[in-house]
């Protein structure tokens, strides 16, 4: 277990992004395969797997909400969320990027989505390597710096 945990930690801020972003477009995309449509659609899946795949990526994505949360406050989240949207504004407006129908759209507003997951998961690491110091905010225990 402990060289799984190592393994984890070894992982950069740019793998945790893939990772999350392979997760975010495995929960819906427009393509037709993806956990809402392994629900919805006529896929020949036992409700079993269906359970089990479900539960697996829920808890990924609880996990990495709960950190997310945990780093940015709302505050954070909100912050990031402006600047992210205030960045798609300028790209729109600059005709690089365009939304012609609804599926560009999702494809490309998961990218901040991950984005935003993946600020939060890595924020410790992220504030060790810009100041030094290694945070002990903890809020299960109560204890502050």
């Amino acid at each position: 277990m402990s060289d799984l945990m190592s393994w984890l930690r070894k992982i950069n801020f740019w793998g945790w992004f893939l990772i999350i972003l392979i997760i975010t477009y495995s929960i819906w995309n427009p393509s037709g395969y993806s956990y809402y449509h392994m629900w919805i659609g006529s896929w020949d899946t036992p409700l079993s797997v269906k359970l089990l795949v479900t539960s697996v990526v829920a808890s990924f994505l609880f996990v990495f909400s709960i950190e997310t949360y945990r780093t940015l406050r709302k505050s954070g989240i909100i912050a990031y969320v402006i600047i992210l949207l205030v960045i798609f504004w300028v790209l729109w407006d600059m005709e690089i990027l365009g939304f012609e129908n609804i599926n560009t759209a999702i494809y490309w507003i998961q990218i901040p989505i991950a984005l935003i997951l993946t600020l939060g998961s890595q924020g410790t690491k992220i504030y060790r390597s810009m100041t030094g110091r290694i945070g002990v905010d903890d809020p299960d225990t109560g204890s502050t710096e």
